[in-house]
């Protein structure tokens, strides 16, 4: 992934930066927390539109699993 994919910005690397150091601080717990929020998010929308016959394929899946990793990064780093 490349720095502006991770950070979700253009020419940030000063946020970049203190997402890679809030990130390499982290334990591995709040790690696995954090990804098991971000999956729990996803399959709670996957359900809903699966519920409304419009199922999430799994590419879209894990974008957003992805977005919600970044989101709460962003929030807590920045």
């Amino acid at each position: 992934m490349s720095g502006n994919e991770f950070t979700g910005s253009r020419d940030s690397s000063a946020h970049e930066q203190l997402i890679w150091d809030y990130v390499e601080s982290l334990n591995t717990g709040e790690i696995d927390a954090i990804i098991g929020r971000a999956e729990r998010k996803v399959e709670k929308i996957a359900y809903g539109m699966h519920m409304a016959g419009r199922p999430l394929n799994l590419k879209i899946r894990k974008r957003l699993i992805q977005s919600a990793i970044l989101r709460e990064l962003n929030i807590r780093a920045g």
